[in-house]
């Protein structure tokens, strides 16, 4: 038995691979350092301090008056920074996980698989990670915020002791949608892999074949008056699939040889009276 000999990566794969991974690594911890509670807060405070969006401070008024207070906005809420840190360990692991396989040389039926469900998944992580992060403050109607005012002002505007953490939040979301424009480029990379690979192996062609002929196959079985049932034919020869030789075809077991040796060349013909109902493949 020939043990098929492992693919080496070549140094382009090898490359993009090292390159992914610096990335998600360098928006995994510009996200753990955003993650605190501390720096959202600060982000809102400024922005409500200078009217570009509603105050937090603002809000104990509700409290006061018994009345409750409206919901915390996306943007600013601790949920978005959890969910932001949650994608971009997933995206780690998984660029880790890829590296691995491609050097241990895994099968390409298995990887191309798992690129595509992955790069696709991701992706869509993304997606809601960059809208989450732009997303707005509606919540005050007399400051409404379409966007965060750190996307549309500069950060040499504020104080030095909290520049930081604007400049912090602009790079959150710069590295963000470097990595949704990276998945979303390797989705369809992957994708169109995955299609290549699958019409090189006439996978779709086999799979329509055999439903067709598993179809024929039953409505072959519940004509009672059939006789003989069905047979199968190739270029050469006739199989029988009853267990009489009364018109000399070869025995159905024997079909499994020749089949895997004629591939296509093989198709099922039911016998109802005079007629002949033939089944895949056509075109022969």
């Amino acid at each position: 038995m020939k043990v098929k000999p492992r693919e080496r990566i070549s140094p382009c794969s090898a490359v993009l691979l090292a390159a992914e991974l610096g990335l998600v690594l360098t928006t995994m911890s510009l996200l753990c350092c955003a993650y605190p509670e501390r720096v959202r807060r600060t982000l809102w405070q400024i922005g409500g301090e200078n009217g570009w969006n509603s105050n937090p401070r603002l809000r104990v008024y509700f409290y006061a008056n018994y009345e409750k207070p409206p919901d915390i906005p996306p943007i600013w809420s601790q949920r978005l920074s959890e969910s932001n840190l949650a994608i971009s360990v997933l995206a780690v692991v998984i660029s880790m996980v890829r590296i691995v396989l491609a050097f241990l040389g895994s099968a390409s039926s298995f990887s191309a698989v798992f690129n595509a469900f992955n790069d696709m998944l991701l992706s869509g992580f993304w997606m809601y990670s960059v809208a989450a992060q732009s997303s707005s403050d509606l919540t005050d109607p007399g400051h409404l915020s379409l966007r965060p005012w750190y996307l549309e002002k500069s950060c040499e505007i504020l104080h030095e002791s909290v520049v930081h953490h604007c400049v912090l939040a602009k790079a959150c979301f710069a590295f963000s949608v470097l990595s949704l424009m990276l998945f979303l480029a390797r989705s369809v990379y992957s994708v169109l892999k995955l299609a290549y690979w699958c019409g090189s192996r006439q996978m779709l062609d086999r799979g329509v074949a055999v439903i067709l002929v598993h179809s024929r196959l039953k409505r072959g079985l519940e004509a009672s008056h059939a006789s003989p049932l069905f047979s199968i034919r190739s270029n050469h020869y006739d199989y029988d699939y009853d267990d009489d030789d009364d018109d000399g075809g070869e025995d159905v077991n024997s079909c499994d040889e020749h089949c895997s040796r004629t591939k296509n060349s093989v198709f099922w013909v039911w016998h109802n009276n005079d007629d002949e109902s033939w089944g895949p493949p056509r075109g022969e």
